[in-house]
């Protein structure tokens, strides 16, 4: 599904991109996209207001917990700081 995002955002002019795989975030950058993920989907929620940050910690911890998505301490460290929480 990555690499057909990629191709359709291109054919048609987008320039942000849905997607959290690495390999095909690195991809879309060197085609001139900006990908965005989940946890930055999650954190402009925030900052726009439309999600509180505790709502957002909760639905990253499940996420992390319930749905296989992995994330490296320090990175759900910096996540929550970002978005006015600490762990």
């Amino acid at each position: 599904g990555e690499l057909e995002t990629i191709v359709l955002a291109n054919e048609i002019g987008i320039k942000f991109v849905l997607m959290d795989d690495l390999l095909a975030r690195r991809k879309a950058i060197r085609m001139g996209l900006t990908p965005i993920g989940t946890l930055g989907i999650l954190k402009l929620a925030t900052h726009r207001d439309v999600l509180s940050p505790h709502t957002v910690s909760r639905l990253v911890n499940e996420l992390t917990t319930r749905h296989g998505m992995y994330l490296s301490p320090e990175a759900l460290d910096d996540f929550l700081s970002s978005i006015g929480l600490e762990k």
